[in-house]
């Protein structure tokens, strides 16, 4: 569990769990009748996988920049 929240998999997961929960929200707003409110359920959770998807880019970039920041050395305390 602690490899997984440091190498920020976690964070991932909890996003896309709220996600998938605003979009079956949204979904049911709609076959309520509710346009207005299922709209809007469904445009926060595409906006929530979009920046879900940015996040994973740039963290795929860094470690592509910088191999050793995925493995837990630290930068700081490693010995030459």
């Amino acid at each position: 569990m602690v490899r997984a929240m440091r190498n920020g998999m976690a964070v991932t997961v909890i996003r896309s769990v709220i996600a998938a929960i605003l979009v079956a929200l949204g979904v049911a707003a709609l076959v309520q009748g509710r346009v207005v409110m299922g709209g809007l359920l469904l445009a926060l959770a595409a906006a929530n996988v979009t920046l879900t998807v940015v996040m994973r880019r740039r963290r795929a970039e860094l470690l592509r920049q910088f191999p050793n920041l995925g493995n837990g050395a630290r930068g700081s305390s490693a010995t030459t």
